[in-house]
């Protein structure tokens, strides 16, 4: 098979130093040593900025020749890591015919196809290694290929690749209404615009007549670019099995008819597309989308030639078309230019929410809340209404329409920035400005100026952004005393971790300790349950929990009771609460925090604490005379490089134990990790060994313990990660990673607290 490729970026023979990265330095490392990839060449890439493709073949013999979806054996590929972006890993297909298929992201015309990889890089980012990213790609061409790539239980994909601008239908808008609608722009410095649209205008608001057809239904069909002009629509559309003229002529003379005023006809036309979508030959759902016509919706009539004029001042009329007759498109009309639009609803008003008061305790001290979506907002309106500190607001977030369901906003609010909402409703408790900061950022972007001022004059952090980044960010920095709050996504529990004041345990040594409780305690086995999602638009990664605002207001008002009870007190706090739906109770379980150790002198910082260190030698006491050991189980950041070990587990049954020797069996190992995964939601894997030493033994390794850390770090080295090692012996516990370092609690080695 000959292959014409896109000529995509220049030809470069080496990385300039000023776009050079670790990631990109392991992806090409990655691509040298994998046997399925060959390099071609180098790439300087100018879109959407300057950055390093790396172009090789790929294939590994798993797809097969001439397969439906076109996927070729070895398919050239562009790989780049290019920071700042949304998704920084990305991969391109250059084959010129590279298929239209299920699970590719929008590009502009004349881009290579982009792979859809990933669908939550803020989740990823923490696992992904260049070597991880490989076998990816290999898994996206060979289930592409055999059309596996998109499970039965996988929403549909939606009709059209996303256009970042949407409309927003008002929640009692019901599909069969046809009058003129205004929109007005929430906040055009945004990077998303919302148009929002309504039978009222602000000043100088466009006004647009609408126009809604209902299409013919359309199966499940790879993603497709947004057409520009109303011909390609037409012919797009024919294309997937709809069919846009019928729908278009039965509209256009409905509105022909409604018109009273000359004015009405020259409003441009606003095209509201409602598309049932089937799955299995049934209608799975409606997917919507909107398109604004460059043209007054009188001469799209006459173009399509439903309508017509006695003279060409006279208002247009309906023209009955002969039975059978099919109206089309002039040439003219084709060429009708599109701007398209997202479409959204916004969901009914929610009831007025009951105010309860609460016992506050006012300080006057700065602090600085990290995320004000639901739980952050409502924590807000708490202490606003509490007078409980001053709090700069930090959010990197708009406002979306499903928000209002559970959050502070309102219907009007869509659009804009959540800190900016926020900040407006705590002004508006007593009809006076705070002063505090809103910063429309993430709270760990510490190189933007507002966020570090905001950090560094606060004397108390609280974070309730439900991310992984903020929390763990904060933990390796200078700061001041910070919590994490949050509530699981049953909406049945919350946890508050708070530091203590010194922060000998910070956050990210709690959030272990939280894990080890979570596996071995009763209450955890059901703790991170996943409630039933519901879908809220048409992308794949537009989902939300069904969780009702009446628990996000029990968690809130709890979490900040708690909160301000905890800061009054120097200790480190980890504390679960869960709320009984029967009988409406909510109980408390406290976990005591234990003194972290901490290993940095290796190129991965590694931690643990006295807890983890009690539990071995505790295994070790019981088992003695013989040897015992286990799998160690923990957290591994990559892009912090960070492992801190959360757990170890004992002897499988088929250990073989001697009073010199041990060695690790197999049995229930494989369940232990995966059920270990699923209990924390992949938080916490397998990451090394532990075992002990008899009596009069030091925790430092033998020959044989040597070999099994070479053993340890070549396996895991396929996966990026490194190898870990804990030897137990008498009142002492050391670590090792990959066979080069050691901390422990003897004399010569002291462990050293993590501060």
């Amino acid at each position: 098979m000959m292959a014409n490729y896109i000529n995509w970026g220049e030809p470069i023979n080496a990385i300039p130093e000023e776009l050079a990265s670790s990631e990109l330095a392991a992806l090409l490392r990655a691509c040298e040593a994998h046997a399925h990839f060959d390099i071609v060449d180098l790439r300087l890439i100018q879109a959407p900025v300057p950055h390093i493709g790396v172009v090789a073949d790929v294939g590994d013999g798993t797809v097969a020749p001439q397969n439906s979806p076109g996927i070729w054996p070895r398919e050239r590929l562009c790989l780049s890591f290019c920071p700042g972006l949304m998704v920084p890993a990305e991969v391109r297909a250059l084959r010129t015919d590279f298929p239209d298929v299920i699970h590719l992201n929008g590009v502009p015309d004349g881009e290579p196809a982009s792979l859809c990889l990933y669908e939550s890089w803020g989740f990823e980012e923490r696992q992904w290694t260049a070597e991880r990213h490989l076998r990816k790609v290999l898994w996206w061409l060979a289930s592409t290929a055999d059309g596996t790539i998109h499970a039965q239980d996988q929403a549909l994909e939606q009709l059209f690749y996303s256009s970042g601008d949407v409309v927003v239908l008002p929640s009692d808008w019901d599909g069969e209404k046809k009058e003129r609608l205004y929109l007005n722009l929430a906040d055009e410095s945004a990077e998303r615009r919302y148009w929002l649209a309504g039978t009222k205008a602000t000043d100088n608001a466009p006004r647009w007549q609408l126009a809604v057809l209902d299409l013919p239904p359309i199966g499940h069909q790879p993603i497709q670019r947004s057409p520009s002009t109303l011909g390609a629509l037409d012919d797009q559309l024919t294309a997937l099995g709809s069919d846009l003229s019928p729908a278009l002529s039965e509209a256009l003379k409905s509105l022909s008819r409604l018109a009273d005023q000359k004015t009405a006809c020259k409003l441009q036309l606003l095209l509201l597309l409602r598309i049932p979508r089937l799955r299995s030959g049934k209608i799975d759902r409606w997917d919507a989308r909107a398109y604004v016509v460059a043209a007054p919706w009188e001469d799209v009539g006459i173009e399509l030639g439903v309508l017509g004029r006695s003279d060409p001042n006279a208002k247009a009329y309906a023209i009955d078309l002969l039975a059978g007759a099919v109206a089309a498109l002039s040439e003219k009309g084709r060429d009708f230019k599109l701007a398209p639009l997202e479409v959204l609803q916004t969901p009914p008003m929610m009831q007025a929410r009951a105010m309860s008061g609460i016992e506050a305790g006012t300080a006057d001290f700065r602090g600085t809340l990290a995320g004000v979506g639901s739980l952050g907002g409502a924590l807000a309106n708490l202490w606003a209404r509490s007078q409980w500190g001053r709090w700069n607001l930090i959010d990197p977030d708009q406002v979306a329409p499903h928000n209002v369901v559970r959050h502070e906003a309102g219907a009007s609010d869509i659009g804009l920035k959540k800190v900016d909402v926020i900040r407006r409703r705590m002004d508006t408790v007593f009809a006076r400005p705070i002063s505090a900061k809103a910063v429309y950022a993430s709270a760990s972007d510490f190189d933007n100026s507002e966020v570090d001022s905001c950090l560094r004059e606060s004397t108390l952090l609280v974070d309730a952004s439900t991310t992984l980044s903020v929390p763990r960010d904060w933990s390796e920095r200078d700061l001041c005393r910070s919590a994490s709050v949050f509530f699981t996504h049953s909406g049945l529990a919350s946890v508050l971790m708070l530091e203590d004041e010194p922060r000998r345990m910070r956050l990210s040594a709690l959030e272990a300790q939280y894990y080890r409780a979570l596996l071995h305690e009763p209450w955890g086995q059901n703790h991170l349950h996943t409630s039933e999602e519901i879908r809220v638009g048409a992308g794949c990664r537009d989902h939300s929990f069904v969780l009702s605002h009446e628990l996000v207001q029990l968690h809130a008002a709890q979490l900040s009771r708690a909160l301000r009870q905890g800061v009054l007190e120097p200790d480190a706090r980890i504390e679960i609460r869960t709320h009984h739906e029967e009988s409406g109770a909510v109980s408390v379980v406290s976990i005591a925090v234990r003194a972290v150790r901490s290993l940095d002198g290796t190129p991965w910082k590694v931690r643990w604490d006295e807890g983890l260190e009690d539990q071995m030698l505790a295994m070790r006491a019981e088992c003695l005379p013989v040897e015992t050991g286990g799998v160690l189980l923990g957290i591994t950041d990559h892009k912090l490089r960070t492992v801190t070990i959360v757990d170890a587990r004992e002897a499988p049954l088929d250990s073989v134990t001697h009073p010199d020797s041990f060695t690790r069996g197999r049995a229930g190992v494989s369940e232990l990790i995966e059920r270990a995964s699923s209990l924390t939601r992949g938080m916490v894997g397998y990451i090394g060994e532990w075992h002990s030493h008899p009596r009069g033994v030091p925790a430092v390794p033998s020959a044989l313990d040597k070999e099994l850390l070479a053993t340890l770090e070549s396996r895991l080295r396929g996966d990026g990660l490194p190898a870990i090692m804990a030897i137990v012996a008498e009142n002492e516990v050391n670590v090792f990673v990959g066979g080069g370092e050691i901390a422990g609690t003897d004399d010569t080695a002291a462990p050293t607290e993590h501060t």
